[in-house]
């Protein structure tokens, strides 16, 4: 019996210019059932609703995507200040 290998997933492609359903961006995105309608309540998605239907644009969908990046803080942390008491205490007895 032979064993096919196992495939790494594929990257979802999207076409700027394609229209999309809800139920295809859902299974796109492999998102929950009320995750769209969550998204375009918010007013992160734009979608045109049509003969009752709602229609996504591919170009809507990555700049959905593209909002909702995470910048890197360029911040540095504050670094932890141990307190005089935690230096001392080390097993040891402070002088004094």
């Amino acid at each position: 019996m032979r064993r096919t290998p196992a495939v790494a997933p594929i990257a979802p492609v999207i076409e700027p210019n394609a229209v999309y359903t809800r139920h295809q961006v859902r299974k796109l995105f492999n998102l929950g059932i009320n995750r769209i309608a969550d998204e375009v309540r918010a007013g992160r998605l734009r979608v045109s609703v049509v003969a009752g239907r709602y229609w996504i644009l591919g170009r809507w969908l990555l700049q959905w995507i593209a909002r909702g990046e995470r910048k890197r803080s360029c911040q540095p942390r504050p670094h932890t200040v141990k307190s005089r008491r935690q230096e001392s205490d080390n097993g040891h007895v402070p002088e004094g």
